[in-house]
């Protein structure tokens, strides 16, 4: 789903910027490599929506610090995407997202549980579409 977007092996160095530091050198790790996309990419095949909910929200809750935003809400409203409108839109879904992956991941145990699909999921075309403004932005930050 998402790994066609990945910048394998690529490094994008750093500015200096200790948050921006920080997080290029967690997308190195996670995401450079390509393991978070290809453990997304294993849990959607597999079917299994809570993983993939899990690792949306790790991708949510830690690329904020590289668009120089607080937290992911921030770049869905104030980030400049590339492709504005639909990227802008996918991002804005992805946030929306996150009160069902929170729910989904915090809700007590109980009989009553309500249960998340795959159906639940944002669609592959919104990660990826983050994903891809995400390089774009480590590669500007790379090249000044």
């Amino acid at each position: 789903m998402v790994a066609s977007r990945e910048p394998a092996g690529q490094d994008f160095g750093t500015d200096g910027n200790a948050h921006r530091s920080h997080a290029l050198d967690q997308h190195r790790r996670e995401v450079g490599k390509g393991s978070l996309c290809r453990e997304f990419n294993s849990n959607f095949a597999a079917e299994n929506p809570y993983a993939c909910a899990a690792l949306i929200r790790a991708v949510t809750d830690h690329i904020p610090p590289v668009f120089e935003r607080a937290d992911f809400k921030q770049v869905a409203a104030q980030h400049v995407f590339a492709m504005q409108r639909t990227d802008k839109a996918h991002a804005q879904e992805l946030v929306r997202f996150k009160e069902i992956a929170h729910d989904a991941l915090h809700r007590p145990i109980s009989s009553s549980l309500p249960l998340i699909t795959m159906a639940d999921l944002p669609a592959p075309a919104r990660l990826r579409a983050v994903l891809h403004e995400l390089v774009t932005v480590l590669t500007k930050t790379s090249a000044s």
